[in-house]
């Protein structure tokens, strides 16, 4: 997910440096901020690896394509007991 993450915030960067026609009032700074939203939980068990250090070199990632087929997520935890009513 932090693949393509960074390959939108490369198409971002290369359609505003190269003056391409896209949504108005929406700069590449806006879009980084949304996907900071989603890919920063503020804890330390972060989901979706180091966002921060990937994001350094957006620049390297230009394909939206997953990749690798064998990617496994994480085990959800089981839900907590009902104790209400």
């Amino acid at each position: 997910m932090t693949d393509q993450a960074c390959a939108i915030l490369n198409y971002k960067s290369k359609a505003e440096e190269e003056k391409v026609l896209t949504i108005p009032y929406c700069k590449f700074e806006d879009v980084e901020r949304q996907l900071d939203y989603v890919l920063l939980t503020g804890d330390d068990d972060n989901w979706f690896g180091d966002w921060e250090t990937k994001k350094r070199n957006f620049k390297e990632y230009d394909s939206l394509s997953f990749g690798a087929r064998d990617y496994v997520m994480a085990k959800k935890q089981p839900p907590l007991k009902f104790t209400g009513m």
